[in-house]
C-alpha cells in the first residue's frame, strides 16, 4: 500500500522507505512494550506501555507516513504475536533450552533467509530495512544460541564495569558500522543480500562477540 505523503503533495513529511501496510512501528511497539510490561508485572506499568503504544501509533499518522488503517493493522498483528508468545513462552523457552546451539543457529539462519527472500522475490519492496532485519535475525539468533552455551556472561556488576562495557561496545559497534559504510554493498539485485550479510555480522558481534570479549578481559 502507498503512504499518505505519496498520494497527496499537500502532506509535508520527511518520508519513509517501503510500503505502508502494516505499520512496522505500531506492530513492534505492541510486542516490545507488551513483553516488557508482562515482565515488570505492575498494573501502573501496563498503563505506561499502553500510553506508549498509543502515542507511537498516533505519531506515525501525524508524520504523514501511515494511514490510520496501517497503524490498526500493525497493532492487530503485534497483539497477535504478543498473545502467542505470552501463551506459549514456557513451552517455547523449554524447547529452546533443550535444543543444541547448532540447531538454533540453523533455525535463525533459516528465518533470516526467509525474510530476505520473501522481500526480494515476492514483495519487491527494494527496502534495505527488510533485508537488514533478515540478516540481523540470522546473526543475532545464531550469536545468542552459541553465547548461551559457551559464554558465561552476566550484565550485572559494579558501575565502572558497566561503563567500561558500554564505552568499549559502542566504540567497536560504531567502528563496525563505519567499516560497513566504507566497504559498501553491491549494486543491483544483490544489494539487499549485501545489506543482510553486514547486519548478520553486526548481530553476531552484539550477541556473541561482545559478551565473549567482555568475559575474556574480565569485564563480565
Amino acid at each position: 500500500q502507498p503512504r499518505p505523503f505519496e498520494m497527496d503533495a499537500r502532506i509535508i513529511s520527511a518520508g519513509e522507505a517501503g510500503f505502508g501496510l502494516p505499520s512496522g512501528h505500531a506492530q513492534m511497539v505492541v510486542v516490545f512494550w507488551g513483553i516488557l510490561a508482562a515482565w515488570v508485572g505492575k498494573r501502573w506499568f501496563w498503563g505506561v506501555a499502553i500510553a506508549m503504544i498509543g502515542l507511537i501509533g498516533y505519531s506515525r499518522v501525524h508524520l504523514g507516513v501511515h494511514f490510520p488503517s496501517d497503524v490498526l493493522a500493525g497493532w492487530a498483528l503485534g497483539a497477535l504475536m504478543l498473545w502467542a508468545y505470552l501463551r506459549e513462552r514456557e513451552r517455547l523457552e523449554g524447547w529452546l533450552a533443550a535444543s543444541s546451539p547448532s540447531r538454533l543457529a540453523a533455525l535463525a539462519a533459516g528465518l533470516g533467509l526467509f525474510v530476505v527472500l520473501f522481500d526480494q522475490l515476492l514483495v519487491g519492496d527494494a527496502d534495505h530495512l527488510n533485508a537488514g532485519a533478515g540478516g540481523f535475525i540470522a546473526g543475532a539468533g545464531g550469536g545468542i544460541a552459541f553465547a548461551s552455551a559457551q559464554v558465561s556472561f552476566e550484565g550485572a556488576g559494579v558501575l565502572w564495569r558497566r561503563a567500561a562495557r558500554f564505552a568499549l561496545g559502542m566504540v567497536a559497534t560504531l567502528a563496525a558500522l563505519g567499516g560497513m559504510q566504507a566497504v559498501g554493498v553491491p549494486d543491483g539485485p544483490l544489494a539487499n543480500l549485501g545489506v543482510a550479510f553486514w547486519t548478520a555480522l553486526l548481530g553476531a558481534w552484539l550477541c556473541l562477540g561482545a559478551p565473549w570479549l567482555f568475559t575474556r578481559i574480565k569485564l563480565g
